[in-house]
């Protein structure tokens, strides 16, 4: 009953893994900090790319849209969630999920 216990408390602790920063790509693992270079190849071209930008002030008080990154969505399959997968400085910063694809 014990190991019974465990399996289910490492299975689960696994899974939020992979919810919070992690996505499967076939057999791969992509991961927060991985290249996005790494990701391409293991998980393919990505369905769309959105630049990431952020507004800024500089110190005369003059705002500006500044380019900080880039969001792939990435296709996960038929009746999965799509990945959104934010890059900045060509490293993987965030992953979510986006909208169930159909």
């Amino acid at each position: 009953m014990r190991k019974t216990g465990l399996l289910l408390v490492g299975v689960l602790l696994s899974t939020s893994v992979l919810a919070e920063g992690s996505m499967r790509c076939g057999s791969s693992i992509i991961s927060v900090g991985d290249m996005k270079t790494e990701m391409l190849m293991k998980c393919g071209t990505p369905m769309s790319t959105d630049v990431k930008t952020t507004l800024i002030k500089n110190e005369n008080g003059t705002q500006s849209v500044v380019q900080t990154g880039e969001i792939f969505t990435m296709d996960m399959g038929k009746d999965k969630f799509v990945a959104l997968v934010t890059i900045e400085n060509g490293i993987i910063t965030h992953i979510e999920d986006g909208p169930r694809h159909e």
